[in-house]
């Protein structure tokens, strides 16, 4: 084996270099050919021919016979290999797969097979990776990407579970190609990304909402009423900024408490939702003040808007020392592009507009 060359060893003789084997020598063995296998530069194995009878074995048979050995060396080493790759493919924690590009899977494994929730492997198989996304745009996507690049990383698309819920994944894959140059197959692998996706909503929705209420805060109030002002703008038509101050809502919070207060401000928030159009803006701006964008309305208009949401907000009443206390609030209005052509002009009026009706 070390010194890479056949070694021929003669059982009968008395000064035999190596000790036979007693099943060997129970099996009649007299003599063998000992072929070191090599496979490139690392030997991998001995390929031993054993001989009833000892006989002469020329040059030529030997040199055959090493060929024979080198042979099976490269066979036993790829054999190797895949036994090693295919316990990496089992046990690696990521989803990993290998689909024809008709999206037939050739091969999963078991952490592919848990993270879209099927019961074995067979049945996952059965199913056409393209069913796998939840939104056919994404596959379409993913092919052409795949046809012009060959190669995809940290793609990030919607799968759905054999449950039909809906997971984040990070997709990266690989085509592999014949000897013609077309796809054979790809391989690739998914990971779960859900949880993260999950979070990176959340820090999005905190930072555009208020947390008390679930309306929008004033940072993307603003961005919404400069969205609507355009709009406006380039449809010709009008649109309205209102502020509703709830006038006594500290009495309220001063005597119940926060807690009081807070349950108040959310019941505002939903009498007031139900009287708005789809298209209408709500926003907490802070403490007990809120704005409320009302695209394509009039002067006429709006000061039905403003009564529908004054209304709301008197409906609601809480016990102060046994007896009910209702809420009132005061409205400012502001009208675009009538009282000025920016957020900040919109703003400003709609502000003096509040403070001379408190």
């Amino acid at each position: 084996m070390h010194a890479r060359q056949a070694v021929v060893e003669d059982h009968t003789r008395p000064d035999a270099r190596f000790a036979v084997p007693e099943p060997v020598r129970r099996a009649g063995v007299q003599m063998c050919l000992n072929m070191p296998m090599i496979a490139g530069d690392r030997p991998t194995g001995v390929l031993v021919a054993d001989y009833l009878t000892p006989r002469a074995i020329g040059e030529d048979q030997v040199r055959f016979a090493t060929l024979i050995a080198g042979v099976v060396a490269v066979a036993v080493e790829r054999a190797v290999e895949h036994r090693r790759n295919r316990a990496l493919f089992e046990r690696v924690p990521v989803g990993l797969y290998r689909s024809t590009p008709d999206g037939r899977l050739l091969e999963v494994n078991e952490a592919l097979v848990r993270l879209l929730g099927y019961p074995d492997r067979s049945a996952l198989q059965a199913t056409n990776a393209v069913q796998v996304y939840a939104n056919p745009e994404d596959r379409a996507r993913w092919q052409q990407l795949m046809d012009r690049e060959g190669v995809l990383r940290d793609f990030e698309v919607q799968w759905r579970r054999l449950d039909g819920t809906v997971i984040w994944v990070r997709e990266s894959a690989r085509v592999v190609r014949d000897a013609a140059g077309h796809p054979a197959y790809y391989e690739g692998s998914a990971e779960d990304i859900t949880a993260r996706k999950r979070f990176e909503a959340d820090v999005l929705y905190l930072a555009s909402h208020d947390a008390l209420t679930g309306v929008f805060n004033r940072h993307r109030f603003q961005e919404e009423l400069h969205r609507l002002i355009a709009q406006a703008e380039r449809a010709g038509q009008a649109g309205a900024l209102l502020f509703v101050d709830l006038d006594n809502f500290k009495e309220v919070n001063d005597r119940l408490g926060h807690r009081a207060g807070d349950d108040l401000l959310r019941a505002v928030v939903r009498a007031v939702r139900h009287r708005l159009r789809e298209s209408d803006v709500l926003a907490r701006l802070g403490g007990d003040e809120f704005g409320l964008a009302v695209p394509e309305v009039g002067a006429g208009q709006v000061l039905a808007v403003a009564e529908r949401i004054l209304g709301a907000v008197r409906e609601q009443a809480v016990l102060v020392e046994g007896r009910p206390v209702r809420l009132t609030a005061s409205c400012g209005i502001a009208l675009f592009p009538q009282h000025g052509a920016t957020v900040d002009e919109i703003l400003t009026a709609a502000d003096l507009s509040l403070y001379a009706a408190k």
